[in-house]
């Protein structure tokens, strides 16, 4: 009888060294922490220490420029706005109606550093979608430009709903903050401009409701108005926006 209590104590025992051995390969085994070459020890205070030990390493690590990735439609005004927040004509305006490949520009912003990377401008193909998927899972935040004057919005929607589903996927991977344009709010108005840039009530109940609707078809963000050609306005709410969220950029890029 004592045979088979030791064989059974000996078998649960065993099962239990098992499945925590399962467990840890499967939670904790991959990803970003075998990129950091660090492993995990199996029992519970072991697991404890060495996330500390990550914590420490992440946090010692120097921050690198922060990598904003500016998504939007072809002629969104991406390079544009670009330009707006270096604060000098550094990306091509009048070339090409969408950038060819991927163009980093590095700039600071509000003291910040960053690498900006103007993409190419979506066109509701797989391909362009595709690329840019992959950049924003490797970015630390997006500036996503949309026109004002443009009701066609299928091609962000898709590609948003992408980029919700692969960081839903990835739950160890923080969500990067996404700061939202509603561009070219000028040409919704005949009137524009107006002196000192003080709108009447319609103008405002316009961009309002432009914005609103922007904010429906994108998961509820709010949008920034802005004009970034011509009579251009809202421009340092521009880079105030971008700079308010470099907090948690840098967090997603330690991450």
């Amino acid at each position: 009888m004592g045979d088979v209590l030791k064989a059974g104590t000996a078998a649960a025992a065993g099962g239990i060294a098992a499945s925590s051995s399962a467990v840890a390969g499967t939670v904790f085994g991959g990803g970003w922490l075998a990129a950091l070459g660090i492993g995990v020890a199996v029992t519970p205070v072991g697991w404890v220490l060495g996330t500390a030990d990550i914590d420490k390493r992440i946090l010692a690590r120097p921050d690198e420029p922060i990598r904003l990735l500016v998504i939007g439609q072809v002629s969104a005004g991406k390079s544009t706005v670009i330009n707006h927040l270096a604060g000098s004509s550094i990306a091509e305006t009048d070339m090409a109606p969408t950038t060819p490949d991927l163009i980093r520009h590095a700039m600071k912003i509000d003291g910040i550093s960053y690498s900006v990377v103007d993409s190419q401008g979506l066109d509701g193909s797989e391909d362009i979608a595709n690329k840019i998927l992959a950049q924003a899972l490797d970015c630390d935040h997006i500036l996503w430009v949309v026109r004002a004057n443009r009701p066609a919005r299928a091609p962000d929607v898709e590609l948003l709903g992408m980029i919700d589903v692969a960081f839903a996927g990835n739950p160890l991977r923080r969500v990067p903050p996404i700061t939202l344009v509603a561009n070219a709010v000028d040409q919704l108005l005949p009137a524009w401009p107006f002196p000192e840039h003080l709108l009447p009530a319609e103008a405002q109940a316009t961009i309002a409701a432009a914005t609103h609707a922007i904010a429906l078809d994108l998961s509820g963000r709010e949008a920034l108005p802005l004009a970034s050609e011509g009579h251009t306005w809202n421009i340092d709410q521009l880079r105030a926006a971008v700079a308010q969220s470099a907090s948690e950029a840098l967090s997603t890029q330690r991450n």
